[in-house]
């Protein structure tokens, strides 16, 4: 028992270093991180992301926090849980539509924290995993604009913006094949 208590504290102690550049010099230095577990903080990172890569496991701000224990912790509101995840997924859905006129596989983007986010996201609609590994950046999407008991006004914005942006995507496809 003792061996297991002195291995999970060191898992700890290692997993929360971080290595940290010096811009003065190439050395590498050791800073002890320790990863946010509030929910409430995260909630209001995620309301507030603006997305600037097509790849949801490149969010910066995901690093600071504890997503497993966040997760996992049942304590935390479901609700606020689910708020987090549709946050992030409609706005890089609607990302991906502006830069790319489409959808991305959501399965490419399964590293790092953002898997937990993508595990949690399908387990918690009862989607299952294809056997061919391509899950469209539109499954949340797909999914809230069902969703007639959705009073968030801000989720219903970003439902809106992504059908404005579907819009001028169809619009601009039928142009193309018209001339």
């Amino acid at each position: 028992m003792k061996k297991y208590f002195l291995f999970v504290a060191l898992v700890s102690f290692f997993c929360c270093k971080k290595e940290i550049k010096s811009k003065q010099s190439n050395e590498i230095v050791l800073i002890e991180q320790k990863l946010n577990n509030n929910i409430d903080d995260l909630l209001i990172k995620s309301k507030n992301y603006v997305p600037n890569q097509i790849d949801l496991s490149e969010i910066d701000f995901l690093e600071n926090f504890n997503i497993a224990s966040i997760f996992n912790d049942k304590k935390n509101d479901k609700s606020k849980k689910d708020l987090i995840v549709n946050y992030l997924f409609l706005k890089q859905y609607l990302y991906h539509l502006k830069k790319a006129n489409q959808g991305y596989n959501l399965y490419s983007m399964k590293k790092g924290k953002a898997k937990f986010l993508i595990e949690y996201f399908l387990q918690s609609n009862n989607i299952a995993e294809h056997s061919e590994g391509f899950i469209n950046s539109a499954v949340a999407y797909n999914v809230l604009k069902k969703d007639k008991s959705i009073t968030n006004s801000d989720i219903l914005s970003l439902i809106s913006k992504i059908e404005a942006e579907n819009k001028r995507i169809n619009e601009q496809s039928k142009k193309i094949i018209n001339n």
